[in-house]
């Protein structure tokens, strides 16, 4: 089997090429970043800076203001998702109440035994 050999000039150019395309990748994911927000940190808006330092911590109703800002942001499920997984919670606390219910029937069961009739 024999081997080939590649010019120095085509290994130049491979390297070349892969310099630039980490490159590359790193514009993307950096631009990515900027997107979504990424490490950057916004500024505050001019109405909510010296907050931190104000007796005052939050500006009325801030609370609820955050929480809908976060119900936004959430991936809610489908509607065939939640039934589904309705299902599975009520089908596995079904099954762990019978273990459990079992597993303590059977421990009084013992008890009784080891103690004697009352």
């Amino acid at each position: 089997m024999a081997v080939r050999r590649r010019s120095a000039a085509a290994a130049q150019q491979e390297q070349a090429d892969s310099k630039a395309g980490r490159a590359a990748r790193r514009r993307m994911a950096k631009s990515k970043r900027a997107r979504s927000g990424g490490t950057r940190r916004s500024r505050p808006s001019p109405s909510l800076r010296g907050l931190a330092t104000s007796p005052r911590v939050r500006p009325r109703f801030g609370i609820v203001r955050d929480a809908v800002a976060e119900l936004r942001r959430v991936t809610w499920p489908t509607p065939l998702q939640a039934r589904n997984l309705t299902l599975m919670v009520v089908a596995v606390s079904a099954v762990m109440g019978f273990v459990l219910g079992g597993m303590d029937w059977l421990s009084s069961r013992f008890a009784a035994f080891i103690i004697g009739p009352a």
